[in-house]
């Protein structure tokens, strides 16, 4: 659109003004933000301003039907609002610079994220990571303060608990920080570069004598909820906390699909129910009129914590060194074992990135080997028919 500069607007002069071949804007000289677009059919007033490298506009209305008078007025408005909006939040951003990382985290990034997004379980995990090795360090500390050296010294010190324990946290700060840029309240992570500790891939999955011993137990009476989370574990390879909040509003019995609405990666998760699956879910929902599959008194209404229960378990069957998540791995270590595939193993398990699913190329090398001798040979076959039509 064609500009032709900027005029003393008047009655007269706005009157005069005639449509050309393409269309046209002119700005006025008194109040320099309202302009007049000037069409084949109509006479626009709209207003302009510039705030920093955005340009807003707003349209006033058409001319003569607004008076000039008015179109100032309106102009002069729009200009003050802008303005007021701009120092609004311009006095919000340094209000917001003021928060400690004590008062963003209580504050803000608990209620507004974790509590929202989070397992009741990883948001107690983040307060208690908090008060044990943040707090101390920076929580005093306005959010624009903290350095990356401050974040370093952290990893640091948390290295002398764990590698573990100083990735966890790390990952955590991250989190935070990244959520006070999304929001606002900082303009960079001082997290930024600062690299996790390398730490070897955890493999731990149950080995046939201990699926012997755990199976003897689990299936045997009476049964309890913790029987049945482990078996239902072992047979999706889910998650701990998707098995431990299994609803009977997801799960379709008679087509054997348990609906994950959200993983841990954020997607949604159909998972096809094996026999021993559905057959423990059947049994499992004539015992109970609950809408949960493992229902409990906690605040959420299903059970939540394992921890204890499954740790004496293990010292029943005198089990060592094995997790709840060493359940999963399980599925995914037998399903390498028996020749699946990696994309169909990373299907199963619900990996949205592939890398995950890595670990169980070692106990599926011999089917790799298998398949690379395969397509060697049909190299050389395909080479040696090729050489003698020559």
């Amino acid at each position: 659109m064609k500009s032709r500069g900027k005029e003393n607007f008047t009655e007269l002069f706005l009157n005069n003004l005639k449509p050309d071949t393409t269309r046209y804007e002119i700005g006025d000289t008194k109040v320099t933000a309202l302009f007049i677009r000037v069409n084949k059919k109509t006479k626009t007033f709209f207003a302009r301003k510039r705030i920093k490298n955005n340009i807003r506009y707003f349209i006033l209305g058409d001319y003569p039907q607004m008076t000039l008078k008015e179109a100032r007025k309106k102009a002069i408005d729009f200009i003050s609002d802008m303005e007021e909006h701009e120092e609004q939040r311009k006095t919000e951003q340094a209000n917001a610079r003021l928060l400690s990382v004590k008062e963003f985290i209580n504050e803000v990034y608990i209620p507004r994220h974790a509590q929202k997004m989070m397992s009741e379980r990883a948001k107690r995990y983040i307060e208690s990571s908090y008060r044990k090795y943040v707090d101390k360090r920076i929580g005093f500390k306005r959010l624009d303060n903290v350095t990356r050296e401050d974040v370093e010294i952290i990893q640091s010190e948390t290295l002398a608990v764990s590698k573990q324990t100083s990735n966890h946290v790390l990952v955590m700060l991250k989190t935070v920080f990244n959520k006070a840029v999304e929001w606002r309240y900082l303009t960079y992570n001082p997290c930024l570069g600062i690299k996790k500790f390398p730490t070897p891939a955890r493999s731990r999955f149950l080995r046939p004598e201990e699926l012997s011993l755990l199976f003897k137990e689990l299936t045997s009476e009476p049964h309890t909820i913790l029987k049945d989370f482990v078996l239902l574990s072992i047979y999706t390879g889910q998650r701990r906390s998707n098995v431990l909040a299994m609803s009977w509003d997801h799960i379709d019995l008679t087509n054997r699909i348990w609906h994950i609405p959200k993983t841990k990666n954020g997607l949604a998760l159909d998972v096809p129910l094996i026999d021993e699956a559905v057959d423990l879910l059947q049994r499992i929902k004539s015992e109970t009129n609950s809408e949960w599959v493992f229902p409990s008194d906690s605040k959420t209404g299903h059970y939540e914590e394992p921890k204890k229960a499954w740790a004496t378990l293990l010292k029943k069957l005198n089990i060592k060194d094995l997790r709840i998540h060493d359940l999963r791995r399980t599925m995914g270590s037998y399903e390498a074992m028996a020749d699946v595939n990696l994309p169909l193993i990373s299907r199963t398990l619900g990996h949205k990135s592939f890398q995950s699913t890595q670990i169980y190329a070692r106990m599926n090398v011999e089917s790799v080997r298998d398949a690379m001798t395969k397509a060697v040979n049909l190299m050389n076959s395909r080479a040696n028919k090729a050489q003698e039509t020559t």
